[in-house]
């Protein structure tokens, strides 16, 4: 199965292998996604890259990073923070009354955060509790340690963790949904599973 995107954490990596993800990408009419600040460097890749999205040879998307934001928060957790927890912490079977008891608010207030999540499903739910468990986070942990959306993990990890008949279950249900993607991993030749948030 294919990605529909191919996804760059940035363009420092050798020539011919960013040329091997260009032409894979335009044989398979995948998109190239970048992030904003790698693309409007002054480098040599840079241009290249914006020459091929001026002559439409391939479509070339730009991505934000959540890591700028969070410096610059001095205070606690922000609102789309705490909904982004709720979710995973809703995925590892914790109540709606321990979510609202862990952030020291009402229980109408953790409902506020499901109501404003998007839509999601049950195999939603379930893939996102393999990759936590895979990853070993529990419920207890600490904020900081919870990943932040969109969430990537290594397929081979999930194939050694997971049995057979899960994984493919697993695979089934990234193909039903447009919250779950298989993209090119960041090492090349390889695949990562990527879960988005659903709002």
């Amino acid at each position: 199965m294919s990605p529909n995107f191919v996804e760059l954490s940035s363009l420092r990596m050798k020539f011919p292998d960013l040329l091997y993800f260009i032409d894979n990408a335009i044989k398979e009419h995948q998109t190239i996604r970048v992030p904003r600040s790698a693309l409007t460097k002054s480098s040599n890749t840079a241009a290249f890259l914006k020459w091929l999205q001026k002559h439409r040879i391939v479509e070339i998307v730009t991505t934000e990073k959540r890591t700028a934001v969070k410096k610059k928060k001095t205070g606690g957790l922000s609102r789309q923070r705490k909904m982004e927890i709720t979710l995973l912490l809703l995925a590892l079977d914790v109540p709606k009354e321990s979510i609202a008891q862990r952030f020291k608010v009402k229980k109408t207030t953790v409902q506020g955060y499901m109501k404003a999540i998007g839509r999601y499903d049950l195999d939603y739910l379930r893939i996102l509790k393999q990759v936590l468990q895979t990853k070993g986070i529990k419920a207890q942990a600490d904020a900081k340690v919870f990943p932040d959306f969109p969430i990537r993990i290594s397929s081979d990890l999930l194939k050694k963790t997971l049995t057979t008949s899960e994984f493919e279950k697993l695979s089934s249900g990234v193909e039903k949904s447009r919250l779950l993607k298989f993209v090119v991993g960041l090492n090349l030749g390889t695949q990562d599973l990527a879960i988005l948030f659903p709002k």
